[in-house]
């Protein structure tokens, strides 16, 4: 037992959202065990869930307004402009976004049901409880109401990243 041991999957601290600027930007950094071996590995207990590796997984956010209503929506990836797991090939990601207010594009045509900016409860001053999770389906490219669509075995939030209450 290490008491000093800190988390091999690490995201970023959001505290604040602001409507003048579209998108949020984020980190989620994952560590082996060759990097950090304080730490708990992942796949000790994700390999439980499913027969994916860690890099498999989709980054996402679960945000809950005011009013209680919930909706997630998959990261995108900063560096290749689309959505994407963890790695590609190869190559590892840590720097995601995901547009929360207009940006002056206009939307492509989406599914019934999905919003391109944050559909819930986002007035001056509301606070959202924001949640970086992990996924591994590609479901939920817009935001999406999850309120009865999620199930705790579909994802799995990131330690340092659960419920967030962001103004």
């Amino acid at each position: 037992y290490d008491h000093n041991a800190e988390p091999n999957l690490i995201g970023s601290k959001i505290d604040e959202i602001s409507a003048d600027v579209p998108y949020l930007f984020v980190d989620i950094n994952y560590y082996d065990t060759s990097v950090n071996p304080t730490g708990v590995p992942v796949e000790s207990w994700l390999a439980l869930a499913s027969d994916k590796s860690i890099g498999d997984y989709y980054p996402a956010i679960l945000a809950t307004d005011g009013n209680g209503s919930s909706f997630a929506r998959l990261l995108t990836n900063t560096s290749t402009n689309t959505v994407t797991t963890l790695r590609v090939g190869n190559v590892w990601y840590s720097a995601f976004k995901v547009k929360f207010f207009s940006d002056g594009t206009t939307p492509p045509i989406l599914p019934v049901g999905q919003s391109d900016t944050f559909p819930g409860e986002d007035s001056i001053g509301a606070n959202l409880k924001v949640t970086l999770f992990l996924i591994d389906k590609k479901t939920f490219e817009y935001w999406t109401g999850v309120d009865k669509q999620i199930t705790v075995a579909d994802y799995f939030p990131i330690p340092t990243s659960i419920a967030m209450t962001a103004e």
